[in-house]
């Protein structure tokens, strides 16, 4: 029997303690143009692991630079959450103490400070990305309930 292979994608939350808030994208192209989501992006095959995906996407969509393993938080694999095709997304995230400057990527980067991220309207499937990075802060103590 012949399986269909899905994408693999890697979504990475950086969070500045300082500012209490998190790097988000507005994203510039379709699908979900002008909706807010975590800087991410697929799998580059043979090449590298999901953790090096998630730090490449992360300096590609917003120029910023991590040393360091991020932390998983999730893994979203619903059939639906990409028009393109079936992608499963796995998402992590990685704490600064204090927030970097951003120096710009081919996306539209910018902190948002954790109490106007509930508000947002989210691309893909990244209001559960967010829903599980709270309860990560909340169990971490970065987070009141």
């Amino acid at each position: 029997m012949k399986y269909k292979k899905p994408s693999i994608a890697a979504t990475l939350a950086l969070f500045a303690k300082d500012t209490n808030s998190f790097l988000l994208i507005k994203r510039t192209r379709d699908p979900f143009k002008n909706k807010f989501a975590f800087p991410g992006g697929y799998l580059d095959t043979d090449k590298e692991d999901l953790y090096q995906t998630a730090v490449r996407e992360l300096k590609e969509e917003t120029g910023v630079e991590i040393k360091g393993k991020p932390k998983l938080i999730d893994v979203r694999s619903d059939p639906k959450r990409d028009p393109r095709g079936h992608v499963v997304d796995v998402g992590f995230i990685y704490i600064l103490d204090k927030a970097v400057k951003l120096p710009g990527g081919d996306e539209a980067p910018f902190w948002i400070e954790l109490n106007k991220i509930d508000k947002l309207d989210f691309a893909f499937d990244h209001r559960l990305l967010w829903e599980n990075l709270k309860k990560y802060l909340i169990q971490e103590g970065l987070l009141q309930k």
